[in-house]
């Protein structure tokens, strides 16, 4: 590997500095005792609507992007970039669209589901908790990925980077970047998190108890990224989540969280050499 530049030096520092602040918050404020319980009282017809129409919304959504992509000049469609921000925002966009959806179609019913939030914080005390659960994810993702990889080669398993990631690391655009950039650090958090902590979890958390709960839907999150060698990082990450949410009884912990870390992880993808993160 050649020397490193003075920016990628920059960007290795900081990285640094966030995991050993991450390292300190766990040893700082780790506490036992489990939260006050998360759970989602909502008749099982209710949820099985909710889940029908966030799955419709994403088929809709993905066939909306896909025709839309078929419209675009050849050049823009044959780009990996273009075909993840228009296929996957509409995706991403349709689970959203969908979850509003059924909330309005519910409070016209007058049978308004619950909040996605219980008790939301100020802007000021949401920030510092989003920024706790990010730095204290950073050491736990670190470490638990180099296992991941470790024991995926000890097995002789080729270890696979999400298709994401290598396009990132591909794109040379400002702008197909920047696109990917908001469809990574905003819509899909605020999707994603919709799904798996305020719906899923929660629905669960009621029915099958708290950890079986965070394992479920940790599980189809890590799923979700189609990635066996970034499987049990997500599983972690999708855990630090749910314990997030159900502690700070608001959804934009998580979704802040979650964008931070994408943020992160795109900035050492373009940045740093391939070789560093391997």
């Amino acid at each position: 590997m050649d020397s490193l530049t003075q920016t990628q030096l920059i960007v290795l520092a900081i990285e640094v500095i966030l995991v050993a602040a991450g390292i300190l918050a766990w040893i700082i404020t780790f506490r036992r005792g489990a939260s006050r319980a998360l759970v989602w009282d909502v008749p099982v017809t209710d949820t099985l609507f909710l889940a029908w129409a966030i799955l419709f919304g994403a088929f809709l959504g993905q066939l909306v992007g896909v025709v839309l992509l078929k419209m675009l000049p050849a050049a823009m469609r044959a780009s990996e970039a273009v075909q993840i921000i228009v296929v996957g925002g509409c995706f991403d966009a349709g689970c959203i669209g969908a979850w509003l959806g059924v909330h309005y179609f519910m409070r016209a019913k007058g049978q308004a589901l619950p909040a996605a939030s219980e008790a939301p914080a100020r802007i000021g005390t949401t920030l510092r908790d989003s920024g706790i659960v990010f730095i204290r994810a950073l050491p736990v993702i670190a470490v638990v990925g180099l296992a991941a990889s470790a024991a995926l080669q000890a097995l002789n398993i080729p270890v696979k980077e999400q298709d994401v990631v290598g396009v990132f690391a591909r794109t040379d655009s400002p702008v197909a970047l920047a696109g990917m950039l908001v469809l990574a650090v905003i819509v899909a958090p605020v999707a994603e998190e919709l799904i798996f902590r305020a719906g899923l979890f929660r629905t669960l958390s009621g029915r099958i108890g708290r950890w079986p709960a965070i394992a479920v839907s940790s599980s189809l999150f890590a799923l979700l990224h189609l990635s066996w060698a970034s499987f049990v990082p997500l599983f972690c990450l999708g855990a630090l989540f749910c314990l997030a949410y159900e502690r700070t009884r608001n959804l934009a912990v998580p979704i802040i969280a979650h964008g931070l870390f994408n943020l992160n992880s795109i900035v050492l993808i373009v940045v740093l050499p391939p070789e560093l993160l391997q």
